[in-house]
């Protein structure tokens, strides 16, 4: 299955949880939002919230500095 993130083509296999793209990603450890379809995700839903061909994801990472 293919989905986009942040405008970019990744391919998955069925039943590839949002937490299991994070850390394919390098990016499950950094604070962040995800929004699927231009719906919010709670990081407490990482685990058990399913991706799905198709899909447009956007992953925002907090940065801090000044």
């Amino acid at each position: 299955m293919e989905v986009t993130v942040n405008g970019k083509r990744y391919s998955y296999k069925e039943g590839t949880t949002v937490n299991e793209m994070l850390n394919n990603l390098g990016k499950l450890k950094l604070p962040l939002a995800v929004r699927i379809n231009g719906k919010t995700i709670s990081r407490k839903n990482f685990k058990n919230t399913l991706i799905k061909n198709g899909d447009e994801i956007s992953v925002v990472v907090f940065l801090g500095g000044g």
